[in-house]
């Protein structure tokens, strides 16, 4: 667990290590959604990327 600033834009730095351990690479994208008052970031699936641009 680290502790991260929300900058003036509402930008938060995903941790290297979280990333690479994802596997999140750069310009990829992510879910952001709300779970039991928190804020969740999810890497999104290859499979879900299709669904969301009907390819």
């Amino acid at each position: 667990m680290e502790i991260r600033k929300v900058t003036g834009f509402g930008n938060v730095l995903i941790p290297k290590a979280y990333r690479e351990a994802l596997n999140i690479e750069v310009g990829e994208k992510v879910w952001v959604y709300m779970k039991d008052g928190n804020i969740v970031i999810s890497k999104i699936q290859q499979d879900q990327v299709q669904q969301i641009v009907g390819n």
